[in-house]
């Protein structure tokens, strides 16, 4: 009986078997695509990650100049730059602490030891309030004040996230000027305190204050209302968070 051939086109896997080999049905395709079905909400919220680097770096420079995100047309909401500048600002404050106090130990022969500073605490307090925040000043404006405007959620966190971008600058000089503390402790918490944190406050108010000004509507005081409850509701949450966890960060 001559053998066949295994590599035949109609080369049947169980030759010499007496059960007769029946025609199986035609294949249905699989849709690997219909996975991507009903993904309408999910692909929207991932659009908002979507940025370039020229738009990324002109909107951080706009940031720290106190300028308009977005100075022409609707304003177009990115999360990819706020999750990124909340996690870097709660970094850059925790070394601004930590790293100082690392190396002050080595001048002073000090073993290097477990930090007592953790920072996990930083990013709950940046998170919270690049969140919290947001979420508040909406519902007070909109539901309290009865202010009708195209600021949402996802907008106002978007603004948030860019505020606190000065943040940075400011870590790295709390972090040259805290050595001080050492030799002047009552000069350093003037300076670190006062000064910093008030060109820090002071900064959030006026880029809120470019945001939210309309131009050409200067009779319409809704912006202004937007305004102030965003900025109240900020310090307001950075004074009830750092209380909270003023502990683990102090």
């Amino acid at each position: 009986m001559e053998e066949p051939n295994p590599f035949a086109d109609d080369f049947l896997s169980d030759y010499g078997s007496a059960t007769p080999q029946t025609e199986t049905g035609p294949q249905v395709p699989v849709d690997f695509n219909s996975s991507k079905q009903n993904t309408t909400s999910s692909g929207k919220y991932a659009d908002l990650y979507q940025i370039d680097g020229d738009s990324l770096k002109r909107r951080l420079r706009a940031a720290l100049l106190l300028q308009k995100v977005q100075p022409e047309g609707k304003f177009e909401t990115d999360l990819y730059a706020p999750v990124w500048v909340t996690i870097t600002v709660a970094v850059a404050l925790y070394y601004s602490r930590t790293l100082p106090e690392f190396f002050l130990g080595l001048l002073r022969g000090d073993p290097p030891s477990e930090a007592s500073h953790k920072l996990t605490p930083y990013l709950i307090v940046l998170a919270l309030y690049s969140i919290c925040s947001p979420v508040l000043a909406r519902v007070l404006a909109r539901y309290v004040f009865k202010i009708d405007s195209d600021w949402g959620v996802l907008e106002l966190i978007c603004i948030y996230g860019y505020s606190i971008v000065i943040w940075v600058p400011l870590a790295l000089v709390m972090m040259v000027l805290r050595p001080f503390g050492e030799i002047a402790p009552n000069l350093f918490k003037i300076l670190a305190v006062s000064i910093i944190a008030g060109v820090g406050v002071g900064h959030t108010v006026f880029f809120f204050f470019r945001q939210f000004k309309t131009e050409g509507e200067e009779e319409n005081a809704g912006w202004k209302v937007l305004w102030v409850i965003s900025v109240a509701v900020g310090l307001a949450c950075s004074v009830i968070l750092t209380l909270a966890f003023g502990s683990s960060m102090s």
